[in-house]
């Protein structure tokens, strides 16, 4: 540091010394002789003085000084610099894990979301699945209504006021347990008829005149297995019914 301040001391003896002599010569040419002396002595002076060790000490301190104090400035601006580094990494780092924390989150969610596209396409596909087996159904539901006039569709062979056996000739082969048979209003219980093939054997037991007045209505499901069992039905003059050359049975009182 001290041979650094006296070569900077030294070369700034040598600058003002040349400015010195420049402005004492120019003095000179310009008739200023007294100012031109007094400049040429000042430089003289100043070249001298260099060689008197106290000024050469109090020059050097003075640099050094100098020096020391933009050295420490410097120091200190370098420890505020890095404290300012250390400040932006700890906020780089607390932002890097907080978009991880929320990346993470999205990872769930996402996953969360897949998982319920998931299920809701399974749950779709059953609900289709229902919905093409109840189309199915309701292609194959049959609707029909036989009153007493059809005798061609409708037989009913009485036994008494109060007893009787109808005989339904129904379009198709119903699935046994899709019967719904209804007289007029009223619900006919699964006990009271019987199904053969694609007639329907019920035992009436209200009054037989009712017959005539109302109506029988039936919804079934078709049984597509027995199509080739649809048959005829017939009253012989034995006072039986059959189909197809199958004599049907005449049921008991309910």
């Amino acid at each position: 540091m001290e041979k650094v301040a006296s070569s900077i001391t030294t070369i700034l003896y040598l600058i003002i010394v040349i400015i010195l002599l420049s402005l004492a010569k120019l003095s000179w040419k310009r008739g200023w002789k007294k100012t031109g002396f007094l400049l040429l002595i000042l430089g003289i002076l100043i070249v001298c003085i260099p060689n008197f060790d106290w000024v050469k000490g109090l020059s050097k301190t003075a640099v050094i000084g100098h020096l020391n104090k933009k050295v420490t400035g410097l120091g200190e601006q370098l420890e505020s610099y890095y404290k300012l580094i250390e400040e932006l990494k700890e906020e780089l780092t607390q932002q890097q894990n907080k978009i991880i924390s929320q990346q993470e989150a999205l990872d769930k969610t996402q996953g969360e979301l897949i998982t319920a596209q998931k299920d809701l396409k399974i749950q779709q596909e059953k609900i289709q699945n229902v919905e093409n087996i109840i189309n199915e159904i309701d292609k194959l539901t049959v609707y029909e209504s036989f009153s007493y006039e059809d005798s061609n569709r409708m037989i009913v062979i009485t036994d008494g006021e109060r007893k009787a056996t109808v005989y339904l000739k129904l379009k198709k082969v119903p699935i046994k347990k899709s019967i719904n048979l209804k007289f007029h209003v009223y619900s006919e219980p699964e006990g009271s008829y019987m199904a053969y093939k694609n007639i329907l054997i019920l035992n009436w037991g209200d009054s037989v005149g009712q017959l005539k007045d109302k109506n029988f209505y039936i919804t079934y499901t078709e049984n597509k297995s027995k199509e080739a069992d649809v048959g005829n039905m017939e009253l012989r003059n034995d006072g039986f019914v059959y189909t197809n050359n199958q004599k049907l049975p005449v049921v008991s009182d309910r």
